[in-house]
């Protein structure tokens, strides 16, 4: 990983400066900055500065006169355009609400909007084109445009320098296991990347969902369950649940496939877990294996709190039923499967930890999804769509995190992980969907809140 950055560092050379100021233009020039943060760019040009390839004044100062050029630039085709600019392609997938609100921003602060929006995502892209739309006057507009631009551009390049610093530390710390280090926290924020589009775009988020339930290998052995369960009662998030369910349960017979055949997936697990070995750092193993061991009995422990803070006075006891019979289904499932599949763990000489029993499929990764999926989902039943959001990124990022560590101790194969996601992911889609079909009282909705 060293090495790369090394290489990519020396054939930056100058032209470094150069990439900075041009993103820093085009982030409010070419509204790129509703598509790729600008920030990106700028601090990859403080890592440069870290590592000795650039100057950290020339590099500040090459941010900070982009972002001005470009905020000029966007002031005068909003000076010259006007509305036309929200009224083309590109003004509409902004959404009217975006330019509503950033517009309204405008009208109550004024010239200090200019300066403040420089530091906000979205009102750094429409801000200076908006200004000149409303015909903000130029000079007025430059004495607040100026000041934040050079203070963001400096202030983001010098983050960039200090994350350089930060990465070393994490590298002298994690020893070898600084790629997986990396590709962890790249995951984690792809995650929260898109559960932020998730939670801003609920409307899309649906039509995406209905084209996926619409897909023949789901919809069509579908269809029929779809009939029963409509009889019983009609719910417009029956047909995607269905899917889901359909969707995870297919792979997990697809993976225990590959692995009774020791074909497909099964294939790769040997290369990936010598890889996954030899990437490891004694002080890592050591925290990763107390959390892996903890996390299943907490996650358990906070679904059942949940569920009976949830049962209140009125002693309901439907939320802890709705526990009990998902952690309690989800150990049976996994006992039956492991009889069923009689699959060896990996070779001794790989384990970080010690185990017993079979492997297939993981226990602890199973039952982590269900706790944690439990908890998303009774917690966030009644709350809004961003909150929903929020509460099933972070079960996904705990299911995630507990099969992840078990993959990286030894004692699980990646095939064994990916069922065991597959499996409590199709036990807990059941259970809410039955959940959601039987609530007394209730307006039917989707398993998923």
């Amino acid at each position: 990983m060293t090495q790369w950055l090394q290489q990519f560092m020396a054939a930056a050379g100058p032209w470094a400066y150069v990439m900075v100021g041009l993103m820093a233009c085009a982030e409010t020039a070419a509204l790129i900055g509703l598509l790729v943060p600008g920030e990106v760019t700028l601090l990859i040009g403080g890592f440069l500065v870290f590592t000795g390839q650039a100057n950290l004044l020339i590099m500040m100062v090459a941010a900070g006169v982009g972002a001005v050029i470009g905020d000029s630039i966007s002031y005068w085709i909003g000076w010259r355009l006007g509305s036309r600019v929200r009224d083309s392609r590109l003004g509409r997938r902004v959404g009217e609400d975006r330019w509503d609100r950033a517009q309204a921003f405008l009208r109550r602060r004024g010239g200090w909007a200019v300066f403040f929006g420089r530091w906000v995502g979205l009102l750094r892209a429409l801000m200076p084109m908006l200004a000149g739309m409303g015909r903000l006057p130029y000079l007025r507009f430059l004495v607040y445009d100026v000041p934040g631009g050079l203070m963001w551009g400096a202030g983001t390049v010098a983050m960039g320098y200090l994350a350089g610093g930060s990465y070393l530390l994490v590298k002298q710390v994690a020893g070898r296991a600084g790629l997986l280090v990396v590709i962890c926290l790249t995951l984690l924020i792809g995650a929260v990347l898109g559960a932020r589009w998730v939670a801003r775009n609920p409307d899309r988020v649906r039509r995406l969902a209905v084209r996926g339930a619409a897909w023949p290998p789901i919809a069509v052995p579908g269809r029929a369950v779809i009939r029963i369960v409509r009889r019983l009662r009609p719910a417009s998030g029956v047909a995607l649940s269905l899917a889901v369910l359909l969707a995870v349960s297919l792979l997990f017979a697809a993976v225990s496939e590959a692995v009774v055949r020791r074909e497909g997936i099964a294939a790769f697990d040997l290369p990936l877990l010598r890889w996954v070995a030899e990437h490891r750092e004694p002080q890592v193993t050591t925290m990763i294996a107390v959390t892996a061991s903890t996390v299943p009995w907490a996650a358990t422990a906070v679904a059942v709190i949940v569920a009976a803070w949830q049962a209140g006075p009125a002693r309901a006891a439907r939320p802890l039923v709705l526990v009990v019979v998902g952690i309690g289904g989800v150990t049976l499932l996994d006992i039956a499967v492991k009889l069923i599949v009689h699959r060896s763990r990996p070779p001794v000489q790989w384990w970080a930890i010690r185990e017993a029993g079979y492997s297939f499929p993981s226990l602890h990764t199973a039952t982590t999804v269900v706790a944690a999926a439990l908890t998303a989902y009774l917690l966030g039943r009644r709350d809004s769509w961003p909150r929903k959001v929020a509460l099933w990124q972070a079960a996904l990022v705990v299911a995630a995190g507990e099969g992840s560590a078990r993959l990286y101790l030894g004692v699980h194969w990646t095939s064994d992980i990916i069922a065991s996601w597959a499996l409590g992911a199709a036990w807990c889609t059941a259970l809410l969907l039955v959940d959601t079909l039987t609530a007394p009282n209730h307006a039917p909705r989707s398993p998923a809140g």
